[in-house]
């Protein structure tokens, strides 16, 4: 979607790209390999592109959003605590919480003159 985005964003000289991933990019979930390795390729894509299109005033960041607890999800725990017969980190840890939003980390800045 960033490159379709591109052309027309340089075109108007500017604008913003918002990708949604997850948390699991950058903390890893046992039972979770590929999602993570995704999750954490999709990350780096971000930092990259909004790197290298930084000088044409176009943003690019991205939303990772932590655990959410569905169905699926809750399926999918249970199938591998049943496989592994043991429990799973999330298993002690609570399911839901109050998280104040705030700014995760600063903006990425690069010295596009060296």
């Amino acid at each position: 979607m960033i490159s379709i985005a591109l052309p027309f964003l340089r075109v108007q000289g500017g604008g913003s790209v918002t990708v949604l991933s997850s948390a699991a990019g950058e903390t890893p979930w046992p039972g979770h390999t590929i999602y993570n390795t995704a999750m954490g390729t999709l990350n780096m894509m971000v930092r990259c592109a909004a790197l290298e299109n930084a000088n044409l005033k176009v943003r690019i960041n991205a939303v990772a959003p932590g655990y959410v607890a569905n169905s699926s999800r809750i399926k999918s725990e249970r199938y591998l605590t049943s496989r592994s017969g043991q429990n799973r980190p999330w298993d002690e840890q609570p399911k839901a919480a109050t998280v104040q939003l705030k700014r995760m980390q600063g903006p990425l800045t690069a010295d596009l003159n060296s």
